[in-house]
């Protein structure tokens, strides 16, 4: 298919009898996934965050807004990065594949041939090896970096997206045609591919079971991002809530290990958002200390209120489900946050001191 753009070019507007001068029009060449997100990354969204004037739109639905903006790019990022990623399975010669029907007298006659037999033994071996080191890949994060809990979601979209592409190449004639001879041979590499078939549909539920619950979160996540302290606050019982429905009901993800890796984003994204809140005004030196010391309290209270809502919906959720009792490494997700919080208080009281000299200064 072909990818058309309309752009109104008339600041005044569209008026039907003058179309040609109202709009531009043009064809998207190449990729159209590829264009359009260099199209929105490389042009829309830095104009848009260059935008001074917004009118009367208020500050938080100009951020609101710009949010999304950057969020629809992230995502034809993260689709194109799959599609670039994603393997790619062997195909026999399409002399084969318009030589023999989709038939086990077909599948039958194509073993007896040597070189038809050979190459489709070689392309699901080709196959074998493609698949277990995708069954194998972890996830990449760059040196340094503390991720937030929307990488999590990237990371089973894109999964998601690998295994999908992968069943669709597998419904090919091509395909169909590799797997029906070989099943003929009975030859290691199509053992092989047999026990690597069960893994394969594992692996795409798994993906697709979790986007689909973990995308229930997304609206929570995205306050972590570019909500204040105090707004991760009052939907920290909803946030920590979901998880918990999550844990009980969810086939693939109600595991410790992946409640630790989600909740240990959880809180890099809270401390990403109180560092940033903090400093938002400069350095804390050169701050209000009254505006400052209200900022950290308000990060310290997050971070008790974090640890002592998680502990409640854990002990209901034990209490409702002893089978499948709630369990992950809480040290791993709270003790970062906890010494972070220790470090404010002592700042709190050292600038409270400041602030009440400052004041008995002024008034002397």
């Amino acid at each position: 298919g072909k990818c058309l753009f309309f752009v109104r070019i008339n600041p005044k507007g569209v008026n039907e009898k003058s179309l040609e001068t109202d709009i531009t029009v043009g064809e998207i060449q190449g990729s159209a996934l590829e264009t359009f997100k260099a199209l929105v990354e490389d042009l829309y969204l830095p104009v848009l965050r260059e935008q001074q004037g917004w009118g009367k739109m208020p500050a938080e639905h100009t951020q609101e807004f710009l949010a999304g903006a950057g969020k629809v790019a992230s995502v034809l990022a993260e689709a194109t990065t799959c599609l670039q990623s994603g393997v790619e399975l062997r195909m026999p010669d399409e002399k084969y594949v318009n030589q023999y029907d989709l038939r086990p007298g077909a599948f039958n006659q194509a073993a007896n041939d040597p070189d038809v037999a050979k190459q489709m033994d070689d392309c699901i071996g080709d196959w074998c090896n493609k698949v277990e080191s995708m069954l194998q890949e972890p996830e990449t994060i760059p040196a340094g970096e503390e991720p937030g809990p929307a990488t999590e979601l990237d990371y089973w979209r894109g999964r998601m997206a690998k295994f999908n592409s992968l069943t669709e190449q597998l419904k090919h004639k091509e395909a169909r045609l590799v797997l029906g001879v070989t099943n003929m041979l009975h030859s290691p590499a199509s053992r092989r591919w047999k026990a690597l078939e069960l893994k394969v549909t594992d692996a795409a539920n798994e993906a697709n079971d979790n986007v689909r619950y973990l995308a229930t979160l997304e609206r929570a996540f995205e306050v972590l991002y570019s909500g204040s302290p105090q707004q991760m606050l009052d939907g920290l019982r909803s946030l920590i809530q979901s998880i918990m429905t999550m844990f009980k009901i969810a086939r693939y993800y109600g595991t410790p290990q992946r409640m630790t890796t989600l909740f240990t984003k959880i809180t890099n994204q809270m401390m990403r958002g109180c560092k940033e809140s903090i400093l938002s005004r400069g350095k804390i030196w050169d701050q209000d200390k009254g505006q400052l010391i209200s900022s950290m309290k308000v990060c310290v209270q997050l971070c008790e209120a974090y640890k002592q809502t998680y502990l409640t919906e854990r002990d209901a959720v034990r209490a409702e489900v002893p089978e499948k009792p709630f369990e992950m490494d809480e040290r791993a997700v709270f003790l970062k946050f906890e010494l972070f919080a220790k470090r404010l208080n002592k700042l709190i009281d050292m600038f409270t001191t400041i602030y009440q000299f400052s004041s008995l200064e002024q008034h002397t």
